[in-house]
């Protein structure tokens, strides 16, 4: 990736934008390559989140996204391993969500509410749940807003409810 991304920053055509991304993206990939798995998964991958999270200088900017990325890779081997109690895959699938959030730039078929909801499902009354509830809702009701306001479809709005319900234990 190093020597395609180098071999775009020498074309003379690549927009401005795009060129800082690149360059923040080799960088990135060189500072983790040598690393390879230091430490456990869920510590490393909060720590790769919040590294990207502070690269980006926006919510949709992509100069994080390599973290991003490297995050979402350990966490579906950590999840795809399943040697971890409910409480840290729920932490897992919370983090999943996060780094997918960053990630993903369609709706149309997006991974993070699945990621969220799993969460959520895994450990309801945890904070994490709590967090990934709040994630979801925030990821989901921009899809639905507009000049007139909020329009959340029945289907929506009880998948939420039942969500929320779930969390507080009714």
């Amino acid at each position: 990736a190093i020597a395609t991304f180098e071999q775009l920053l020498g074309r003379a055509d690549v927009p401005p934008d795009l060129r800082k991304r690149l360059q923040s993206w080799v960088v990135a990939l060189q500072e983790l390559q040598p690393q390879g798995f230091t430490g456990e998964a869920l510590p490393r991958a909060r720590t790769l989140i919040e590294a990207g999270q502070r690269r980006n200088r926006f919510p949709a900017d992509q100069l994080g996204l390599v973290h991003f990325v490297v995050a979402s890779s350990l966490l579906h081997r950590y999840v795809d391993a399943q040697a971890a109690t409910t409480q840290a895959l729920g932490e897992a699938y919370y983090l999943l969500g996060v780094a997918e959030a960053y990630i993903s730039r369609t709706s149309w078929i997006a991974e993070t509410p699945f990621f969220l909801e799993v969460a959520i499902r895994l450990d309801p009354p945890s904070p994490m749940a709590a967090q990934a509830y709040d994630l979801l809702n925030a990821y989901i009701l921009p899809s639905y807003t507009g000049s007139s306001g909020v329009h959340l479809p029945q289907e929506v709005q009880e998948y939420l409810e039942g969500l929320r319900r779930l969390r507080q234990g009714s």
